[in-house]
């Protein structure tokens, strides 16, 4: 399945749009943004069956992954759930030290065809 997706770059830096927190580099594409591009790209710019379309995908990733814990799409990447093992952690105000429960979190590993894109848009620039 190949994807092709029109994202256009968002008017202000990322640092900008997130108060100054967070990603400092480039800029990001929010979900109204997305839906935008994915409806004149492939929906005859029909916004409600884009946002449909992209929800539908979101939630059953989502979905699969809470249920099997890993989603594979060949060339773009894998989501699935890691482990991480309780830990001692520190609150950097008050220095105070506690243990920090184990818990899964969602994880995406991009794949070869997702990463030779972002090169190549990367020379571009």
């Amino acid at each position: 399945m190949n994807l092709a997706l029109v994202v256009r770059k968002a008017s202000r830096p990322a640092s900008t749009r997130l108060g100054g927190r967070g990603m400092t580099k480039g800029t990001f594409v929010n979900k109204a943004e997305l839906i935008d591009s994915l409806a004149k790209a492939h929906f005859e710019g029909n916004k409600a069956v884009a946002t449909r379309a992209l929800n539908a995908v979101v939630d059953t990733i989502s979905t699969e992954v809470a249920n099997t814990g890993k989603v594979s799409i060949t060339g773009f990447g894998v989501f699935e759930v890691q482990h991480r093992e309780a830990r001692m952690v520190r609150n950097p105000r008050t220095g105070e030290r506690k243990q920090a429960e184990a818990m899964d979190l969602p994880r995406f590993r991009p794949g070869t065809d997702l990463k030779n894109r972002v090169e190549a848009a990367a020379k571009k620039r």
